[in-house]
């Protein structure tokens, strides 16, 4: 659960053996919370790479371990596009007044 686990994996064929291996585990509350956790950290700081993978790699834990064990992970890539509509919105708006700073907002 790198920080790099999913952002360099390449193509969705290299998410077998990470299941593989994830189905191995016996601590996968362990891999939950450090997961959850490094999965904020990517979405925030925009170090992901291929979101696609991302999503795929939480669908294919939810398949293992249910909706309840993913349904956070869910909610952030949910936030995630909610804050960037958001801030796409506010900035169309007559409310916007553009500065010498541009600030964004990322809500997670």
């Amino acid at each position: 659960a790198s920080e790099t686990s999913l952002t360099s994996a390449g193509n969705s064929n290299n998410l077998d053996p990470l299941l593989h291996l994830f189905t191995h585990l016996q601590a996968k509350d362990v891999f939950e919370a450090f997961y959850k956790k490094d999965l904020a950290k990517r979405l925030l700081l925009g170090r992901i790479q291929n979101m696609d993978l991302e999503r795929q790699f939480v669908s294919l834990l939810k398949t293992e371990c249910g909706a309840g064990y993913t349904s956070k992970m869910e909610g952030m890539f949910q936030d995630m596009e909610w804050s960037r509509e958001s801030l796409a919105r506010f900035k169309d708006s007559a409310e916007y007044q553009p500065t010498a700073v541009d600030m964004e907002v990322q809500i997670l």
